[in-house]
């Protein structure tokens, strides 16, 4: 299968780490180079420190059909912003030069240039699709520290919905917008009513770990990879975790996320200071992290906001039952005691009870990871690579947007 399209898709993601990595993001990254090689040309716009280091050292080996470009490096929102100034023509000029050379025009939202984008696409009448992978002001607020000043608040605030704007002017221009969830829907479909609902896959079909059951040693293992964030919500997690201690239920919870801000980590830290609950760092992720992933008993998200949180599918790879609460995009990938067990949100209570009846109910948690996995196998890389880049070549298709 090979589409005779020149496609550019624009990433915030820093494609140079230590100068070997490909891309920061570098799950997303695989996806990207997955489902782009199916065009004719492909081009990858991303913020760059110097484009020259993306070459074929890299760890990801570029197709022939993609390239890498590049516009003004930055690392965070903030950052973006106070550089505008000086890097507004460029990112205008860029934005126009790679836009009027390609047929189809994809963004992975939430961007800082959306309305560089959209100006570009309405110029030279390209076709836009957009993926929305998050809700931007929830993940910006709790970014905000809280010791910052009054006015620098407002400030970041009004930034956020500078950008925001953007996002709604791309989801009005768009010939199609793929939704990272139900949550998303709700923001955006009432600007565009082409939408479809993905999540970004990130195991391929070879390291696919399939077992019937889980949860037959002495001890339980509990697993969460989520951010440190207050939308996590672990809280909940940790106070649950030590009641099913004082129940004589032998459970260890690992946890593996990254540390955004390091005063709420600190304070995570002193409510679980206990041996059973480990708080760590993020893991990379390849075979280190598939590691502690077929090691797990039971994965469990306590979130209190989500689009569709990756490790819903990466833990169903391996086999891993999982406890979630149902919101934004979840219930996009997850039915109720069929390939997962729903809990109430911020409900301490609810989730020692889940995770008590996963433990005990032997039918059900095998029926949950025999479900699971069978929807992990259809989210590969490769099925979702082949289903997106079909999804992206019919917009070309598509008359009056």
């Amino acid at each position: 299968m090979k589409y005779n399209k020149k496609v550019l898709l624009v990433l915030e993601e820093d494609y140079e780490t230590d100068g070997e990595i490909y891309s920061s993001n570098f799950t997303w990254g695989y996806y990207a180079l997955n489902f782009l090689k199916y065009f004719d040309k492909s081009y990858i716009f991303v913020p760059l420190k110097e484009v020259e280091k993306c070459t074929m050292k890299n760890t990801f080996l570029l197709p022939k059909n993609i390239s890498i470009v590049g516009r003004p490096y930055y690392k965070s929102f903030k950052e973006y912003y106070k550089t505008l100034i000086q890097n507004h023509k460029n990112y205008k000029r860029l934005s126009e030069e790679y836009v009027k050379n390609v047929d189809i025009v994809i963004v992975r939202a939430p961007s800082q240039i959306s309305n560089f984008i959209v100006a570009a696409c309405k110029k030279y009448n390209k076709k836009l699709v957009v993926i929305f992978a998050g809700n931007f002001l929830e993940q910006a607020n709790p970014l905000m520290n809280k010791n910052m000043g009054m006015l620098k608040k407002i400030f970041l605030n009004s930034i956020a919905r500078i950008i925001e704007k953007g996002h709604v002017n791309l989801a009005k221009q768009s010939s199609l917008m793929i939704l990272y969830g139900k949550e998303l829907e709700s923001v955006y479909s009432k600007h565009n009513k082409n939408y479809i609902f993905s999540n970004t896959p990130t195991i391929y079909n070879k390291y696919l770990y399939k077992r019937t059951d889980t949860c037959k040693e002495a001890t339980i293992k509990l697993i969460r990879v989520a951010s440190y964030l207050p939308s996590k919500d672990y809280e909940t997690l940790i106070e649950a975790v030590k009641i099913l201690k004082q129940k004589n239920i032998n459970v260890v919870l690992n946890a593996f996320g990254t540390i955004f801000d390091e005063e709420y980590y600190q304070e995570l830290l002193k409510l679980s200071n206990v041996e059973f609950i480990n708080l760590n760092p993020p893991i990379e992720f390849g075979n280190k992290l598939f590691d502690k992933y077929k090691d797990a008993d039971i994965q469990i998200i306590t979130s209190k906001s989500e689009g569709i949180p990756r490790t819903i599918v990466e833990g169903a790879s391996f086999s891993i039952p999982l406890i979630t609460t149902n919101v934004g995009g979840i219930s996009t990938n997850i039915t109720n005691e069929y390939n997962g067990l729903y809990i109430e949100i911020e409900n301490v209570d609810s989730l020692v009870s889940a995770i008590l009846t996963i433990i005990e109910n032997n039918e059900l948690r095998q029926k949950i990871i025999m479900n699971g996995f069978t929807m992990a196998q259809s989210m590969s890389i490769e099925n979702m690579s082949v289903s997106i880049a079909n999804e992206i070549n019919k917009v070309t298709l598509r008359q009056g947007d």
